[in-house]
């Protein structure tokens, strides 16, 4: 159950007094999704974010590298052309790090240290991405790096959303209940998931 149509049935199907024609437009629930998918990979990333890790090589403009844009945390920096770390040190405090090649961050973009080792060329970034907003359509399909198991929690949400609108405060109510249980659910399996990463692991 990973594509828009299915969570939006599963959701309907929570309560035997769903009325689909009267409640949210296609539009108006995948805004909803979007918003629920993007707020449960926030708590994610503050979890454990290797369970979201994405990597890309970003070749330099010959002075700064861009920040990748669907990069929530950045969690290391290697140079292309050798698995060596590049070390990202505060702007008021490039000296700390003499032993390895450096970079400062200033908003969206990465400059060099200016002392040897030098760093030129490409650099792989390997970070905790942010989640890919769902395009329209029955068959537009979730993030594939959302947690696998843990559909339930957005099928949850959308109906919590539809239950209000239609007025079915009983409903809602009950729902948040069970969706109470699926955040610890789902907070737990990161938790669990993957404690050496999550203990080596830094934040830039």
């Amino acid at each position: 159950m990973r594509t828009f149509g299915e969570i939006k049935k599963a959701a309907y199907n929570c309560s035997s007094r769903s009325q689909e024609d009267r409640s949210a437009t296609d539009e108006e629930l995948l805004n909803v999704l979007n918003s629920r998918i993007a707020r449960a990979f926030t708590e994610g990333h503050a979890i454990n974010p290797w369970a979201f890790l994405a990597q890309v090589a970003v070749k330099s403009n010959g002075q700064v590298w861009a920040r990748p844009t669907d990069a929530a945390v950045v969690l290391r920096i290697e140079q292309n052309d050798e698995p060596k770390e590049v070390a990202v040190v505060p702007f008021d405090q490039q000296n700390i790090e003499r032993g390895l090649p450096s970079v400062y961050r200033m908003g969206n973009q990465y400059w060099p240290v200016l002392r040897n080792p030098r760093l030129s060329g490409s650099l792989n970034f390997w970070y905790a991405k942010a989640p890919t907003a769902m395009p329209s359509g029955p068959k537009a399909e979730i993030d594939p790096l959302y947690p696998h198991g843990h559909e339930r929690r957005l099928v949850l949400e959308l109906a919590i959303y539809m239950a209000n609108k239609d007025g079915r405060a009983e409903d809602a109510a009950l729902l948040k209940q069970e969706l109470e249980m699926e955040v610890q659910r789902f907070v737990q399996a990161l938790k669990l998931a993957d404690p050496t990463a999550r203990r080596l692991g830094s934040l830039y």
